[in-house]
C-alpha cells in the first residue's frame, strides 16, 4: 500500500481547504512532490493532526483538465495550473477519538514509517467494515431477512452477531447474551417445521399413566408472538393490545392464586386442578369440567369493553358459545377475577424494539418444509398466517415488522438442501467472502504476522481462477464459494498456527480433493505447506 499526506493549508495565511476538497470528494496533490496513482492512500491532515483518510479512484491528473474547479481553487489560494494534481477519491473521514498525529513540515509526501502505515490500514479497516455492516443493517432493514452466504472461515455467524448488536443498540456481542430481544438458532438436516414453528408434544400425565399430547409454540412463533405485541403496543390505535396485555398479566397473577387456593365456584363444586388449558372444575375427576382460559380471556376483555355485565345471570352466545352453556361457572369465576384484579388502562404508547432471530447454517434444513405457511408471511408482515396446529384456540401466527431473521450459508457445503426461487425471493443475499486484511487486524506480532499472511496466499493460491498460471480448481466452482477464510489464519503464537494448519486447514483442502473441489495435482501442494 503506498501511502500520502497531504495538508489542507498552503502557504502562509491561506485558508484551510479541507471542507472545500471532501465536499467535493477529490484528493490533491503536485507533480514537484509526488505523482499518486490509482488505489494509492493520502492522509488528509490540519496541521500535524490526520482527520481523514482518502483512496484514490483513479489517477492524479492536472486540475486544469476540469475547469469547474478554478473558482474554488482560487478562493482557497491554490494554484489552478499544470502542475497541480487531482483525483476523484473515497473519503473516510475519521471521529475525534480516531484522530492521529503525523508530524512533518511537507505539505505533500510519501509515507514510508511503518507505524504511520499499521496505524492506517488498521483504521481504514474499522471504518470501512464500519461502512459494509451499515450497508448491510440497511438492507435488513429494507428486505426484513438476509442470508450472509460465503466459504468456510470468513466470519459469518460473527457478521450475523455485529448485525444484531447494531440492531439492538447493545455495546458489544456479550450483551446478546440472555437478551429477550435476541434468539440463535443452528438447522441440521432433521430439522421440521414442528421443531421451529409449532407442533404437538408429549408430556407426562400427572394425574395417572401414559402421557398426554399438547401444542407447543417453538422458537420461531413464541418469539414472532413476542414481537408483535411490542409492535402493537407501540402503534397509536394500541387500546386493543393493551387490553389484551393487562388480562394476560393479569391472568396469571389470577391464576396462580386458584392453584394456591380451594376455590368453590358453586355449591359443593370446586377447582380442584388449573391444567395446560383450562381450570377443572366438579366433584372429582369423572365427572369433572373446564372452564378454558381462552373463553374465559374473552369474557374478561367483554366485561372490559362494556359488552357482558358481569352482575348478570348470562353470557351471550355471540360473546362465548362455550361460557354460553356453563354461565354459572364461568361468572362465579368472573366476578372473583375482578374482586382480585382492578382493571386501568393508560394510553401509553410502548417503544417499538427491534427483534433479530439468526438461523445459523439455514440451507442445511428443508427450508420449504421447515418454514410451511411463514414462506407467505416473511413477504407479506403483519398479516397473520394459519398454522397447520391450533395453539391457545388459535391457528394465526404472525412475523411483524419488527421482527428481523439473519441466515448464514456455508457456500461450499453441496450437502445441503436445495434453497428454492420461491425461498430465494424473500431473502437478500449478501457475499461474505475471504480477505487478508483481517490477518492484517488482528496479527500484530511482525514475525507471526508474515507467516500468516504468507500461508494465507499459498491457501489462496490453490483456488486460483487465472488459467495463466496453475489451476487446481476444478472449473464447476467457483473460488468465493469454496476458498478457506481468513479465520483459518487469525492466531496469536505459532504454534496455534501450526495446529490450525496440520488439523484443521490440510484436512479441509484434502477432503476437497475428494469432493472433486480442488484437482488431485493440488495434494503435492497440500503437503508442503
Amino acid at each position: 500500500m503506498t501511502i500520502y499526506k497531504l495538508g489542507c493549508i498552503w502557504g502562509k495565511g491561506a485558508p484551510d481547504f479541507y471542507e472545500m476538497i471532501k465536499g467535493k470528494n477529490i484528493s490533491l496533490s503536485h507533480i514537484s512532490d509526488c505523482n499518486p496513482k490509482k488505489n494509492s492512500v493520502i492522509l488528509i491532515t490540519n496541521g500535524h493532526t490526520v482527520k481523514a483518510i482518502t483512496i484514490l479512484l483513479e489517477d492524479c491528473q492536472p486540475v486544469t483538465n476540469n475547469p469547474e474547479l478554478k473558482d474554488s481553487f482560487d478562493e482557497y489560494r491554490i494554484s489552478y495550473n499544470n502542475e497541480t494534481l487531482y483525483a476523484k477519491s473515497k473519503w473516510i473521514e475519521l471521529k475525534p477519538e480516531d484522530y492521529f498525529l503525523f508530524k512533518t513540515q511537507d505539505g505533500i509526501c510519501q509515507i514510508h514509517k511503518q507505524e504511520i502505515h499499521q496505524i492506517t490500514k488498521s483504521l481504514m479497516s474499522k471504518y470501512m467494515l464500519s461502512e459494509n455492516l451499515n450497508q448491510q443493517i440497511e438492507l435488513l432493514k429494507y428486505k426484513k431477512q438476509i442470508i450472509l452466504q460465503g466459504p468456510p472461515g470468513t466470519g459469518k455467524t460473527k457478521t450475523a452477531k455485529d448485525i444484531a448488536v447494531e440492531m439492538l443498540g447493545l455495546e458489544n456481542v456479550q450483551d446478546l447474551n440472555n437478551n429477550g430481544q435476541f434468539k440463535l438458532i443452528q438447522f441440521h438436516p432433521s430439522y421440521t417445521y414442528e421443531d421451529f414453528v409449532r407442533g404437538i408434544v408429549s408430556v407426562p400425565n400427572e394425574d395417572g399413566e401414559g402421557v398426554l399430547f399438547k401444542t407447543e409454540n417453538k422458537i420461531l412463533a413464541e418469539f414472532a408472538e413476542k414481537a408483535n405485541e411490542n409492535f402493537l403496543l407501540s402503534q397509536d390505535n394500541n387500546k386493543d393490545a393493551l387490553q389484551d396485555k393487562w388480562i394476560d398479566d393479569n391472568f396469571e397473577e389470577f391464576k396462580a392464586k386458584i392453584e394456591e387456593e380451594n376455590v368453590v365456584i358453586s355449591g359443593t363444586i370446586s377447582i380442584f386442578k388449573v391444567d395446560n388449558d383450562c381450570f377443572r372444575y366438579g366433584k372429582d375427576w369423572a365427572n369433572s369440567s373446564r372452564i378454558n382460559f381462552k373463553d374465559f380471556k374473552v369474557i374478561i376483555k367483554a366485561v372490559i369493553n362494556e359488552r357482558l355485565n358481569k352482575d348478570e345471570n348470562q353470557i351471550p352466545i355471540n360473546i362465548s358459545v362455550h361460557a354460553h352453556y356453563r354461565f354459572t361457572y364461568y361468572l362465579a369465576l368472573l366476578r372473583m377475577f375482578f374482586e382480585k384484579q382492578k382493571y386501568t388502562l393508560t394510553n401509553d404508547k410502548t417503544i417499538l424494539k427491534n427483534y433479530v432471530l439468526i438461523i445459523d447454517e439455514i440451507n442445511r434444513a428443508n427450508l420449504p418444509s421447515v418454514l410451511g405457511e411463514l414462506i407467505y408471511a416473511l413477504e407479506y408482515r403483519n398479516e397473520p398466517v394459519e398454522s397447520m396446529y391450533e395453539y391457545e384456540g388459535k391457528r394465526e401466527i404472525v412475523l411483524p415488522d419488527n421482527l428481523y431473521i439473519i441466515g448464514t450459508m456455508n457456500t461450499a457445503d453441496r450437502s445441503v438442501g436445495h434453497i428454492d426461487y420461491a425461498i430465494k425471493r424473500r431473502f437478500a443475499f449478501v457475499d461474505v467472502l475471504p480477505t487478508d486484511q483481517a490477518i492484517d487486524d488482528v496479527v500484530i506480532d511482525p514475525v507471526l504476522h508474515a507467516k500468516a499472511k504468507g500461508l494465507y496466499h499459498k491457501v489462496a493460491a490453490l483456488f486460483n481462477e487465472d488459467k495463466s498460471k496453475t489451476v487446481y480448481l476444478q472449473s464447476d466452482f467457483k473460488s468465493k464459494d469454496v476458498q478457506l477464510g481468513h479465520s483459518y489464519f487469525l492466531v496469536e503464537t505459532e504454534k496455534q498456527l501450526e495446529l490450525k494448519l496440520e488439523f484443521e486447514i490440510k484436512p479441509l483442502l484434502n477432503e476437497y480433493v475428494k469432493d472433486g473441489i480442488l484437482s488431485e495435482e493440488a495434494l503435492l501442494e497440500i503437503v508442503n505447506l
